[in-house]
C-alpha cells in the first residue's frame, strides 16, 4: 500500500520514493541581515576615522540600519516548494524570519519551468537557475546562493520537475539550458 505522504528533504540527501503523492523541497531559510548589521557601523566607523566631521551624519546611518534590518526582517523568502500530485498542484511557501508564511498554490497542468545557467549579477558565478511560470508569468525564480537554496537544491528540484511531467519553457537561445543530474 502506497504511503499518501511520504517527503523529501532536500538538506540533507534526495530521497525517490516512486509512489509519493507529495513531494517537498525545503531549505533552511538564510538571510543577509548580519551583513547589514556588520557593513554599517563599519561604514560609519571607517567616516569618523577619515573625516571626524562625519560623526555628524549618525541620525543618517541609523535611520538607514534601522530601514535596511526591518527590510530584511520582514521580507518573504521561498523556502519550501510542494508538489502535490494528488491534487494537481504546486505549493510555494514564503517565510520571513518572524516566521510569518505566505503560501500560494498552482495548479500543476499549467506549471512551466525553465533550468538554465547564468550569472545573477556581474561579478557571481556561473549557476543553474531555475524558474517556474504559470501562464507565461514568472512566478519564483530559484536561484543557488540566495536565501539557502543551494546547487544540489536546484538540481533535485529541476528533476523532481522534469520526473512529474512538468513542461518546460521555451524563452529562447540567449541563456544555454543546464543539465540536470542524475536523470
Amino acid at each position: 500500500m502506497p504511503q499518501l505522504h511520504k517527503h523529501f528533504n532536500v538538506i540533507g540527501h534526495l530521497m525517490t520514493q516512486p509512489d509519493t503523492i507529495l513531494k517537498s523541497f525545503r531549505v533552511k531559510l538564510r538571510t543577509e541581515l548580519p551583513y547589514w548589521l556588520v557593513i554599517l557601523p563599519g561604514i560609519f566607523l571607517f567616516g569618523v576615522i577619515t573625516k571626524p566631521s562625519f560623526v555628524s551624519t549618525w541620525p543618517l546611518m541609523l535611520i538607514l540600519s534601522v530601514a535596511l534590518v526591518t527590510w530584511s526582517v520582514l521580507m518573504y523568502r521561498l523556502n519550501l516548494i510542494e508538489i502535490d500530485t494528488m491534487n494537481g498542484e504546486a505549493i510555494l511557501t514564503e517565510t520571513n524570519l518572524l516566521s510569518q508564511k505566505k503560501v500560494r498554490s498552482y495548479p500543476l497542468s499549467e506549471l512551466q519551468f525553465t533550468y538554465k545557467t547564468g550569472k545573477t549579477s556581474l561579478y557571481s558565478r556561473v549557476v543553474n537557475i531555475c524558474r517556474l511560470y504559470l501562464k507565461d508569468k514568472e512566478i519564483a525564480a530559484i536561484i543557488p546562493d540566495q536565501d539557502g537554496w543551494t546547487d544540489d537544491t536546484v538540481n533535485d528540484l529541476a528533476k523532481g520537475l522534469v520526473n512529474l511531467g512538468v513542461s518546460k519553457k521555451f524563452i529562447g537561445y540567449s541563456l544555454k539550458d543546464a543539465e540536470i543530474n542524475g536523470l
